[in-house]
């Protein structure tokens, strides 16, 4: 029998909560300790995380910059992640987003490590048939299946195996959608797994839910998709394995339809507005440029001044209410203060709280003292981190 599992139907029985990397390694060797190193091709390797619950290990997720990560939604939520050693807790004030009903979820980290943001794919990148580098923090081999493939090491509660591994594989096609247990719908790209794909040829096992799968365009290394399941024989293997079976296939979340939720340059695209137009342009004639319009959650086709930041006064404090779309991941935003409309500094912000929080849409006030200023003017600093 041929069991497609998600990790929500192992959180009952298991502690451990994803699918990991087998990789097929001409030798047959079953040390495990091939492909744990950066590989030489320049795939992201740094950005690939492990997820922790507590001290327990679970599993994996991609760090892509500026404090965000994302991982396969049905890992739950982690308490911290570790980036080359480092670990780094999860930031409890940004309330994690799932994108149901695709398998995928972002969070923040409280401190943002020196990694760069990581390219999203483009409308126009070709992203099946595609040669591709799997990494992410799963379940090496066990015992050898002797043409058929091999078993995941030790049981599926164990970690003894667990490690970043990366390896190779084509990518196929494209499932739309692809429904797995009632639960998630989603495009994904789809990879075989078999024995004529070379010695790095990897598939997906125990605890790599929420790895990346990374292609290459021109220069570029681009996060491709997040990988989500894998399917094993779970009457004669309960505890898992990779099988060289179409039936075996890895599958991750296709991030190309889903790439303008997280960068203002896919938003562009999937708006129709032309890479090169400036963040001031206002494409509706409402009096909103199109960067304020994508950080704000707002749509550019649309002419509204709903949602725009508004100026208060709360006794002797200025106050600013604005609201932000939460999964912009390349913006920063920042208060400024003025007495001339002239010269612009960082405002001295009191405090901040938010007014509402309606999916990914939160609204903010953020109060800044007057000190005895007989006039002060405030604005949003927005800047994008990507063209």
């Amino acid at each position: 029998m041929i069991s497609k599992r998600v990790i929500l139907i192992f959180l009952a029985v298991f502690p451990c909560t994803a699918f990991g990397l087998i990789v097929f390694d001409a030798s047959n060797r079953t040390d495990n300790t091939f492909n744990t190193t950066t590989p030489s091709n320049g795939a992201p390797w740094a950005n690939v995380a492990q997820q922790q619950k507590g001290t327990a290990i679970d599993s994996s997720a991609v760090y892509i910059g500026n404090g965000y990560v994302l991982t396969a939604n049905h890992t739950n939520a982690p308490t911290s992640v570790i980036l080359d050693g480092i670990g780094y807790s999860v930031d409890p004030s940004f309330p994690s987003i799932a994108f149901t009903p695709t398998d995928l979820r972002l969070y923040k980290i409280k401190t943002p490590p020196a990694l760069p943001l990581i390219p999203l794919p483009d409308a126009a990148d070709v992203d099946t048939s595609k040669a591709s580098t799997l990494i992410g923090w799963g379940k090496g081999k066990g015992s050898r299946i002797v043409g058929q493939g091999w078993t995941w090491g030790g049981t599926l509660a164990d970690d003894d195996t667990k490690a970043k591994r990366w390896g190779t594989n084509t990518t196929t096609t494209v499932t739309d959608p692809y429904p797995y247990w009632n639960t998630y719908s989603y495009e994904t790209l789809r990879m075989d797994f078999n024995s004529t794909g070379g010695a790095n040829e990897a598939t997906a096992a125990m605890s790599d839910s929420g790895g990346g799968v990374f292609q290459q365009f021109g220069t570029n290394w681009k996060l491709s998709g997040i990988l989500t399941v894998a399917p094993y024989d779970s009457t004669n293997y309960p505890n898992g394995n990779s099988f060289y079976n179409p039936a075996y296939e890895t599958l991750a979340v296709q991030l190309k339809p889903l790439a303008w939720k997280f960068r203002y340059r896919q938003w562009k695209q999937a708006k129709g507005i032309a890479e090169a137009t400036v963040p001031e342009s206002d494409t509706d004639g409402d009096g909103i440029g199109i960067l304020e319009e994508y950080a704000f959650g707002l749509d550019p086709a649309v002419a509204s001044v709903t949602g725009v930041p508004t100026v208060g006064t709360e006794g002797t404090d200025l106050t600013l209410t604005y609201q932000l779309e939460r999964t912009r991941t390349d913006l920063t935003v920042e208060i400024e203060e003025s007495t001339d409309l002239i010269t612009w500094t960082a405002a001295t912000v009191s405090s901040t709280t938010t007014v509402s929080d309606s999916g990914s849409i939160r609204t903010y006030k953020a109060k800044v003292p007057l000190d005895g200023a007989e006039k002060k003017f405030l604005r949003l600093k927005i800047t994008a981190l990507t063209n």
